[in-house]
């Protein structure tokens, strides 16, 4: 054997590390083994120095001599050979210098600083030669194909990489990466040998930072600690591994393992990847150990699904060729030490959860299944299995001290799982025993071996977790022989009744005698009386006799046995203890478990009644999901055991919760399935087993039954009324109102829990509106499966729905003050309010009165029921006019109260603006007879306030503020009371502004909609009447086309003298003063607020958007030039802002008009900003011209001609307004350029 002497050399190694690192003997008492002066004396070691030295000497000489008296004949006929003697004498030489780091060479010397320069020159030369022998013998004679580089750069490039990379390693080892000088040697290092590693494997040159990044990552990470380094050093280095293997493997048409080439190496990066990745997750905080324990399990599962490919797919097939490909034994060996040596490492360092543990060592142990087996899922079958079995053994370790270490429902659940996983491995079972017998096994064998393999598993379970237990009364060895008898023969039983095997009567016999057999063991192991002993052996009989007969009164028999060998079980063990448990005496809560179990116990019989009797069946049902989650509502809630003085915390798991209702759910659906209970039992178990689920997100201990109720009151029109889906009217109206009713009253009752989870959700106790407001919204989400399944046809239930909820969401907005008579407030409630830790520290707090919020909700409220048509105010003139005041009122008083509190006398000036907003907006929306009439004296009245307002607003707030202060004995005249007074009326002036603002917004909004409506309409008319003209229009296209360009034109001319017929032509001037006047007033609140910011005009000059062409002031002015405004009215305030920051900075910014005189900087400064913005002026004239007129010469050079003039403006002027209107005249003449030679092109596609 060629390689024996390197197998001579790892097991040299092994047992030099095994037994000449230095130990302190064990025969040493702890007197004798005491030291000082941090040195051990040698007397005290296992070896002494000359054993010490003659292990060094067996290392280093041993291989060597071995592979020279094996290989003499040719150790000198190759460079490869004379490397082989080489590697043999000094890689062994190294481990010994690195073994002196942990006292391997203490023999030598005790001088740490003499052993540290050994280590360094000596290793220095070890590791020049072995670099140089591995390049002969290993890199060039097997991986010479990936090596791009021609000779001799590839010589120089490999060892450079090879000699840094080992001189690297072998700093970091023995700690010489301590100073700054060789931190930064350690990183250029590491960037030279990642860039030379990539050029030997043909990376592009083009992308050579790449891997000198990646290096630098990679030594700022060993050098700084740094984590984020780290992980971009994996990130680069997995993007250099993605692309050798793209550019080596990927176009290989090779089928390897079952599967493409292309696939695995998918594989193989992503474990690389993983693997790469998974030292970074280690180092992150305690709370991220999570994703260090998924990589673990992540990368475990991928190197078992690839070796087992390898191991069981051991074919090749390339272009014909096939050929065996030996994935050897010992790599799988290997890997799975490796893993497990990683896995103990990082659990002791507390890096990953005794959980991952347990899943990565039954992966890495089902590995060695294949070493056995040959079958191609034995490791997915052997993992299953293991994961079953392995709990007791590595999951309770820590618990092993303790006097119970697993509970019982924990033993039942593990051998339950064990029993299914060895279910699943009956195929994996089958091939052992053929392989075992040299033929198939009989299905009795195999259902033998089953059930010898369960028990088998189950024993870790009794031998380590209850082996103590109290409920065993046999005393050893007849307990075992008792509990696996019982353990057995309840398996076989099931396993055959699964299988179908009773079916003859020598079966049902046998069957009959197993029942008695189990029943009457099982009954002896727990202490059932010995007199007694033939209830538990008649409970069997009846019990197989069911299971034979299917006698249902044999199942009833065997359940009254039962429930008496429960009773007497939950006695004897449980009734004499006086322990409080889960809010009640231990007592009473047996009770409630043997009734649970006695229901339980009986439901099986009940289904199998005729159905007359299936009520039974319903009841039983009902009556255990109540137990259930009265049971399971103590222990969760309820979460403290009391004993003797003896407090501690039992908790019930929420799975446990989770899995009891799919079980129920289950079980509930399986007998609906089979017609054995009805829709209203279905409907009453869904309720019950979901409500239970709300414990797991609210602490509330009635949450179970208020979230049952608001289940049973929400889900009738899901469930009860499931098999009328088909009808027309699948709920009667009267239906539908009572199960609103029951809605409304079942969140009422609830209002506690809603209470707990806003306080839960805000960290403070909600508001009474703010409680009352999540009511309705939940009535009216719950009202949803109401009318959207049966009464989705009738439209007033939909609005109805939609105000309901509506409403709920103002009041969480607003959360208005609720009067003590429409407030609840229980002992909870109030507690949660107000404790005694808020009233000892800020004592009791008065709320702020926020009653003007319910105008605004009844504002809003009408606004709901109009737009929803709940209150007919489109046909009814006088409730319009009703409509129209009362939310002028209900908004102006909202506002007044709000906003103006401290001026009274504007109250009235704003009640009557809104009520004047009010009543123009709804008459011109929907107008009567004599509202055209009145509505322009309404507007006018609306802007004749404006100033009225304004100017009262600050002369009443000046004298309030005066007479205040003299009243008091104040001087009116001090500075600090003018500026309050002052900063008062500026800031009700600007909500004033405000006010005003939105409301002509909103007018001219309204008026810009009814005219578009009217001008659809009018558009529609000429379409229908150019049909009617048959195929006229159809002849002369042309002429149509032509037509289309005065067709806006003619429609707004012609829809302004049908107004004036209708007397409605005041419109298009009412909402061109209304749009130009919130224009003034935004522009005068920019200046307020932002200070005239020139970047607001952007923003504000759209609304000029809302001018229309009327009669009186812009006649001439239609859809055409509906731009011009906007362009227009942005060069203006650009301009004009450009003059007054020059004339600002002229006579106030230097020496006061000085400089002007004599003509100094402020001079100059004035008349090149000024020349400047008249450069800008040619380009906005121009586009404003053709912006007008939207007709311009192709030939026409003017928009472009003035692009250097603004540019000029944009590099050489001081003023941003200036440089703003320079880049505005760039953007426009390029977009007139476009536009215009667009439509040039249009019109030679046109002609």
């Amino acid at each position: 054997m060629s390689s024996s002497s390197y197998y001579f050399l790892v097991f040299a190694c092994v047992f030099y590390w095994l037994f000449a690192i230095p130990r302190v003997s064990s025969f040493k008492t702890k007197q004798e083994a005491k030291y000082h002066g941090g040195e051990i004396p040698e007397d005290n070691y296992i070896l002494g120095s000359l054993e010490s030295s003659f292990l060094s000497l067996n290392l280093m000489f041993m291989p060597l001599l071995f592979h020279v008296a094996s290989h003499y004949s040719v150790m000198f006929s190759s460079a490869a050979s004379v490397s082989d003697l080489l590697l043999l004498f000094f890689v062994p030489f190294l481990f010994q210098l690195y073994a002196s780091t942990r006292g391997g060479l203490w023999w030598v010397t005790k001088d740490s600083r003499q052993l540290q320069s050994i280590r360094i020159v000596n290793g220095a030369i070890a590791m020049v030669v072995i670099v140089i022998c591995l390049e002969i013998r290993v890199v060039f004679r097997s991986f010479g194909k990936y090596i791009q580089v021609p000779p001799p750069l590839n010589y120089l490039l490999v060892t450079t990489t090879m000699l840094g990379g080992a001189a690297g390693a072998g700093a970091s080892v023995l700690g010489m990466i301590s100073s700054g000088l060789s931190s930064a040697f350690f990183t250029a290092l590491a960037m030279i040998v990642s860039s030379a590693g990539a050029i030997v494997v043909g990376f592009p040159l083009l992308f050579t930072p790449l891997p000198a990044v990646a290096g630098l990552y990679f030594a700022r990470f060993f050098t700084k600690k740094s984590v984020p380094s780290y992980f971009t050093f994996v990130a680069l280095g997995s993007l250099m591994v993605i692309w050798f293997v793209m550019h080596n493997y990927w176009d290989l048409n090779i089928w390897l393992a079952g599967m493409f080439l292309k696939s695995f190496c998918k594989l193989i990066v992503a474990n690389m990847i993983i693997a790469m990745v998974i030292p970074g997750l280690v180092l992150l905080p305690s709370k991220f150990h999570f994703l260090t324990e998924a990589g673990m399990v992540a990368h475990a599962l991928l190197l078992c699904y690839i070796e087992d490919r390898f191991f069981n797919y051991s074919t090749i097939y390339h272009y014909g060729m096939e050929d065996d490909v030996m994935y050897p034994s010992y790599m799988v060996i290997s890997t799975t030490l490796i893993g497990l040596a990683v896995v103990r490492r990082l659990f002791a360092d507390h890096r990953i959860g005794s959980k991952a543990v347990w899943i990565l060592t039954c992966l890495y142990s089902s590995k060695l299944a294949m070493l056995f087996l040959s079958s191609k899922s034995v490791v997915w079958v052997s993992a299953a299995l293991l994961l079953a079995v392995s709990p007791p053994l590595l999951l309770y370790k820590e618990k092993s001290k303790s006097a119970s270490k697993m509970k019982p429902w924990q033993g039942y659940a593990h051998a339950l799982v064990v029993a299914i996983s060895v279910w699943f491995c009956r195929e994996t079972i089958f091939d052992a025993l053929q392989w075992w017998n040299g033929r198939p096994p009989s299905d009795g064998l195999l259902l033998g071996f089953c059930i010898v393999l369960i028990g088998l598993a189950c024993i870790p379970i009794v031998a380590l977790h209850f082996s103590h237990v109290l409920y065993i009364q046999v005393p050893p060895p007849l307990n075992y022989l008792l509990v696996t008898t019982t353990m057995l023969g309840g398996a076989a039983g099931a396993g055959a009744s699964v299988l179908g095997m009773i079916s003859s009567g020598l079966s049902s016999a046998f069957f009959t005698a197993l029942a008695v057999i189990v029943s009457s063991a099982g009954a002896i192991v727990v202490g059932f009386p010995l007199l007694f002993t033939p209830l538990p052996a008649v409970a069997g009989i009846y019990f197989a006799r069911f299971f034979t007969k299917k006698s249902v009164p044999s199942y009833f028999a065997f359940v009254a046995l039962g429930s008496l060998m429960v009773i007497w079980f939950v006695m004897h063990n449980y009734w004499d203890l006086n322990i409080w448990l889960a809010g009640m005496f231990l007592k009473s809560f047996c009770k409630l478990i043997v009734a649970n179990i006695i229901i339980a116990m009986v439901i099986p019989g009940l289904v199998l009644l005729p159905s007359k009797f299936h009520f039974l069946t319903e009841a039983g049902m009902v009556a255990h999901a109540l137990l259930l989650c009265y049971i399971e509502d103590r222990f969760f809630n309820y979460s403290t055991i009391y004993h003797y003085g003896m407090e501690d915390d039992v908790m019930y798991p929420s799975y446990m919760v989770i899995l009891t209702t799919l079980i129920g759910l289950a079980v509930m659906r399986r007998l609906f399935a089979d017609h054995r209970i009805g829709s209203k039992a279905v409907w009453i178990l869904t309720c019950l087993y979901s409500a239970k689920l709300a414990m797991l997100f609210l602490s509330s201990k009635s949450i179970v039954w208020v979230a049952a109720a608001l289940l049973l009151a929400v889900s009738p029109p899901l469930l009860l009324y499931k098999e009328k889906s088909k009808s027309a009217s699948k709920m009667k109206p009267w239906q539908g109102y009572a199960h609103a009713l029951v809605v409304a009253i079942s969140v009422w009752f609830c209002r506690e829990t809603i209470f707990d989870a806003l306080q839960w959700w805000n960290g403070r106790p909600p508001s009474d509106g703010l409680l009352l407001g999540f009511c309705i919204v939940l009535i009216g989400l719950a009202c949803i499966p109401i009318v959207a399944l049966h009464f989705s046809h009738v439209l007033s239930a939909k609005r109805s729905l939609v105000l309901v909820v509506a409403t709920g969401c103002m009041f969480i907005l607003m959360q208005p003050p609720m009067p003590m008579t429409w407030s609840y407030h229980s002992e909870m409630i109030k507690a949660a309010r107000q404790s005694a830790d808020d009233i000892s520290i800020y004592g009791f707090m008065a709320s702020k009165p926020t009653w003007p919020s319910w105008l605004l909700i009844v504002a809003l409220l009408l606004i709901l029921a109009a737009a929803t048509s709940l209150i007919p105010i489109k046909y009814v003139v006088e409730l319009r006019a009703f409509y129209s005041v009362a939310m002028g009122l209900a908004l102006g008083v909202y506002i007044s109260a709000e906003f103006f509190l401290q001026a009274a006398v504007l109250h009235a000036l704003i009640v009557v603006t809104m009520v004047c907003a009010s009543v123009f907006v709804i008459f011109t929306h929907f107008p009567s007879a004599s509202s055209t009439k009145l509505l322009p004296w309404v507007f006018a009245l609306l802007v004749a306030l404006f100033p009225v307002t304004y100017l009262l607003e600050g002369q009443v707030r000046i004298k309030t503020d005066l007479g205040d202060n003299a009243a008091w004995g104040w001087d009116a005249r001090e500075e600090d009371k003018k500026v309050t007074a002052m900063l008062a009326i500026e800031g009700a002036r600007t909500s004033l502004l405000g006010l005003y603002a939105a409301i002509f917004m909103l007018i001219a909004l309204l008026i810009k909609f009814e005219l578009t409506s009217l001008l659809r309409e009018k558009v529609s008319e000429k379409s229908g009447q150019s049909k009617t003209q048959g195929g006229a229009s159809g002849m002369f296209p042309t002429r149509t086309r032509l037509m289309q360009q005065r067709r806006a034109t003619s429609i707004q001319s012609f829809a302004i003298e049908k107004m004036s017929e209708e007397g409605a032509a005041w419109m298009p001037a009412v909402g061109n003063v209304a749009t130009i006047v919130c224009f003034a007033i935004c522009l005068i609140l920019n200046i307020h607020i932002s200070g005239g910011s020139s970047q607001a005009i952007f923003f504000l000059a759209p609304i000029l958007l809302l001018l229309n062409q009327d009669s009186d002031l812009l006649s001439g002015f239609g859809d055409k030039q509906r731009y011009f405004p906007v362009t227009l009215a942005i060069s203006t305030y650009l301009a004009l802002s450009s003059l007054y920051v020059v004339w600002e900075e002229v006579w106030f910014g230097g020496n006061a008009g000085w400089g002007v005189e004599i003509g100094g900087r402020e001079w100059f400064f004035a008349v090149k900003n000024l020349a400047l913005l008249i450069l800008t002026a040619p380009g906005h004239i121009i586009f404003n011209r053709y912006v007008w007129s939207y007709s311009t010469k192709n030939s026409d050079p003017s928009p472009m001609l003035t692009l250097p003039l603004s540019f000029a403006a944009v590099v050489i002027t001081d003023v941003f307004q200036v440089r703003l209107l320079g880049v505005l005249g760039i953007v426009y003449s390029v977009a007139q350029y476009v536009i215009s030679r667009q439509q040039h092109i249009n019109g030679l596609r046109y002609i």
